[in-house]
């Protein structure tokens, strides 16, 4: 059982009688009132280094489970030097080769209406973002912004081509048109290569944390 930048220690973690204990897994599960009581005040969230080509569906779970969620930053983000690339180590290791987690709404008209801000960093014209961005659309009803940030840079990862982001006017026209097709939604679309300053500081707050709540 390993845990990295455990920052809240009076979280409520139970593990009793587990002699045979080799690892532990979050997952999203159906919303349980257990859950909601734990989620329900969360007001922002940050989910940061999302593996690339990776389905997102799942982190609308954390919509669900919280209904008075404000703000939402998801970094999508192949950090490779922080990754383990050797393939045996990764089989010790029990590392997922699966780029998609099944999940599926409890409701199919599931809406929020309290989600003003989704903030993406390393966004790409791909199916899994446009696909993302459409279901928020579709559930958050009141959302007034959507800010797409291109893809991070790290000085120690190996270097990487660009990704398909939408860099001219006519890519984000189009683009848009993909996302907010049959959706009914006036939230505002902002595509920007310098990131806001508080936009920084709300990802990188606390570094070490691999998903990031605040209440």
């Amino acid at each position: 059982m390993v845990f990295e930048g455990w920052m809240q220690f009076q979280d409520p973690l139970f593990i009793g009688h587990a002699p045979l204990l080799e690892a532990i897994w979050v997952q999203p599960e159906c919303l349980t009132q257990c859950l909601a009581s734990v989620f329900r005040q969360l007001r922002f969230l940050n989910i940061v280094d999302l593996p690339q080509g990776y389905d997102l569906t799942w982190t609308m779970y954390f919509l669900e489970a919280a209904p008075l969620l404000k703000e939402l930053y998801i970094t999508v983000w192949d950090h490779e030097c922080k990754m383990e690339m050797d393939e045996e180590k990764r089989k010790e290791e029990s590392y997922s080769e699966n780029k998609g987690v099944e999940w599926d709404s409890a409701a199919a008209d599931f809406q929020h209406h309290s989600l003003v801000t989704l903030v993406m960093f390393g966004f790409e014209s791909e199916d899994c973002f446009v696909s993302y961005v459409r279901r928020v659309l579709a559930a958050a009803v009141n959302l007034e912004d959507v800010f797409l940030y291109c893809g991070l840079e790290c000085d120690d990862c190996p270097h990487k081509k660009p990704g398909r982001y939408p860099w001219t006017k006519r890519q984000r026209i189009s683009l848009k048109k993909r996302m907010t097709a049959g959706i009914e939604s006036f939230a505002i679309f902002h595509y920007a290569t310098n990131m806001r300053t508080d936009h920084v500081k709300r990802r990188e707050y606390p570094k070490c944390s691999l998903l990031e709540a605040k209440n």
